[in-house]
């Protein structure tokens, strides 16, 4: 099974990028709203020993809550990725992210990341449909309460996401 790690929108936030999504898409598509979210890190393919190492290392983290401003929707060229971009918080993400490799790799976990972090949520994957001249401005402001580990299994069309464990910030 894989595994990720993520930050959830509160309903305001999901709801007001789900009709940004039907705006901008001529087929919307995508990922249920209740799923967006902020992924911090993938951590791909683990048994269930390592698994149980990687909630071991999620549990000790301890944060603050912080603030995320959701900014307008853009496209990762190279992927076709329809994302809506961070703004405020961004900073607090890149050093929680940095604070849960160096937690994950005390337990044994090395995360490899290929890619620069870019703060964001996935709208919709590959999709052409977009009308590209369309933007949007800020869709909302939510509250970063709690890190959530996820499991992730192939599904019909999707990956199915199930929530293994929830670190609430003080």
């Amino acid at each position: 099974m894989r595994f990720f790690t993520a930050i959830f929108p509160d309903g305001k936030v999901s709801a007001a990028l789900r009709e940004e999504r039907q705006r901008l898409l001529a087929k919307p598509a995508g990922r249920p709203s209740n799923e967006f979210h902020l992924t911090l890190h993938f951590l791909g393919e683990l048994n269930g020993q390592t698994a149980q190492r990687a909630a071991a290392a999620v549990s000790r983290l301890e944060w603050k809550r912080f603030e995320i401003e959701v900014n307008g929707i853009s496209i990762f060229p190279e992927t076709g990725i329809v994302f809506a971009s961070i703004g405020k918080g961004s900073v607090e993400l890149s050093a929680l992210r940095e604070a849960e490799a160096r937690s994950l790799s005390a337990n044994g976990i090395i995360v490899k990341e290929e890619r620069r972090y870019h703060p964001h949520i996935t709208l919709a994957k590959k999709n052409s449909s977009i009308l590209p001249s369309e933007k949007a401005g800020s869709v909302g402001t939510f509250t970063a309460e709690s890190l959530s580990l996820m499991s992730s299994a192939p599904g019909v069309g999707r990956h199915l996401h199930a929530e293994v464990l929830k670190v609430q910030f003080r």
